[in-house]
This record gives C-alpha cells, structure tokens and sequence, in this order.
C-alpha cells in the first residue's frame, strides 16, 4: 500500500460526508498566530496593483503563490497536502492558488457555478473522486450568512443540475458553509456553489488551493515562483521545460512523501473503486 500523510490524511467519516455533501471542514486546523500572519500578508499589500496578480472577478486573485513566501510554504503543508496526496499519491500537483478578498458589498456574480473538470469526459478517468481537489483556509470568522459565506448545494457534485449554471436565483436546500478563523474546508471539484455579498461591513479573507493529478493541465504556470531550494515546492509546481516530464517525471525529481517508493508509485493510476482502498475503515 502507498504512503499517506496518516495525521492529515483522510479518515472514514470524512469521506462519508464528503461524499454526501461534497465538502467537509476541518476545524481550528490553524491556530490563530498564522491565522494573524496569512490575513496580514492578504491585507497588507495592494493586490489590485500588483504586476502578478493578474485580473479579479469579484475579489478573487489568480497568479498570487510568487507574492508571498509563506504561501509558498502553505502549498506544501502536510494540513494541505495530506488530502490531495492520499488521492494522487507521487502525482500530486498545483493547480491553482487564489487569494479571496471579499469586500462588503461588492460581489457583483453570485451566479451557481463548479470548478472542476466537466464530468462529461472526465468523470470517466475517476468516477469516485475528484479529479481536483480544492482546498480552503478560513482567515475571517463566517458564522451568519451576512457575513459573505459561500454558498453550496449538497450532494450536487454527484449529479449535473446545468439548468442553474450561471442563474442567480436561490435554489432548494442551499446551504450556508459557516466558519471560523483557522479552519480548513475540504471541496470536491464538481461542488455547485456561489459567493455571496459581504453585509456585516467586515472584509472576508480567505485562501484556495487547488491540487491534481500531474497530467491534468493546471491552472497556472507558476514560472514565476522562488522555489528558496524547496524540493517538495519544485515537485508540486513541475515547472519542467519539458512539458513530457509532466506524465513522465525526472528521474532526479523529490518525492513528496518521506518514505515514497518512486520505481512503485510512480505509475500508480487513481482507483475506481467505490471507496478509496486506503481508508481506514474503523478510523
């Protein structure tokens, strides 16, 4: 069996309910010194004017990981990692790294939307999980729906509801995500969701990364990005001239797992079984 990040790594109950709902929540997986430091970085630097960030639609910063050392760090956080890498094991890449800048009342779309890969081809390479996975860090208390929550409908990533893509208006059993400060959200890709508008007058801040499997196509490019000698940030990021070394890495690449067999798992493929084979069922 492969190696798994068993601290931060998936237990039953959990995949049960993200299965059911599409997204879980790790309580307090941040204590609130780096809680202070990640929202001082997000809010102490203008992002709008920022070469690297790149346009915003609705508060949402794309192109961010190279602004901050830390957010480098945060990508290869086993609290991070651990998930995605009991999905994808020694494949495990980057996607994505959005800083969320909600101000009070300015999200203008509110519209129902997914993030992942369209089901139709991709739910037929991984039928049990997704083919992307994305990752929240909560920097700002979310405990009313005035306060800008996001928004999500249960059970929608296992069903494809496209009459509502991109409408506005509310649907039955939309749900509430409510937070605090320090915790980390679990989402499954095809998750139907919208951002709602801020009204308590307090910004929201908030981070997403987004991991997947090496041979999807990420998001970003990442060119840009200080690898400070992190061999672990050099394996998620594959930045390779290459682009064959995406499906076919170098052989002097890191493992991202301390005790990873790479001649093993370098070819492991994602399961199709109706439940992970890794999980712990009495966990």
């Amino acid at each position: 069996m492969p190696p798994r990040f068993n601290t931060h790594g998936w237990k039953h109950s959990e995949w049960s309910e993200f299965e059911s709902r599409g997204v879980i929540i790790r309580p307090s997986a941040f204590g609130s010194n780096e809680v202070a430091d990640l929202h001082s970085i997000c809010s102490g630097f203008d992002l709008i004017a920022s070469d690297m960030a790149g346009s915003s639609v609705d508060g949402v910063f794309r192109n961010t990981l190279g602004l901050s050392q830390r957010f480098a760090e945060l990508v290869c956080d086993e609290r991070l990692l651990g998930p995605a890498y009991d999905f994808y094991g020694e494949q495990t890449s980057l996607h994505g790294f959005d800083v969320l800048v909600r101000q009070p009342d300015r999200v203008r779309r509110s519209a129902w939307h997914f993030d992942g890969p369209r089901r139709l081809p991709y739910s037929s390479f991984s039928p049990s999980i997704p083919l992307v996975l994305k990752i929240g860090v909560w920097l700002t208390d979310v405990e009313t729906a005035k306060a800008g929550a996001y928004q999500f409908l249960p059970g929608s990533h296992r069903r494809a509801p496209t009459e509502i893509y991109n409408l506005e208006q509310d649907e039955q059993g939309q749900t509430d995500l409510l937070v605090r400060a320090g915790d980390v959200t679990i989402h499954h890709s095809d998750l139907w969701h919208r951002p709602t508008s801020s009204g308590d007058g307090t910004p929201r801040y908030s981070l997403f990364i987004t991991y997947a499997p090496s041979w999807i196509a990420p998001r970003e490019t990442f060119a840009e990005v200080d690898l400070m000698g992190n061999d672990r940030l050099a394996t998620l990021l594959r930045c390779y001239p290459d682009p064959t070394a995406r499906i076919k890495p170098p052989a002097q690449e890191a493992p991202l797992h301390p005790d990873a067999d790479l001649d093993l798992l370098r070819g492991d493929a994602l399961g199709s079984a109706p439940l992970p084979y890794w999980i712990d069922h009495d966990s």
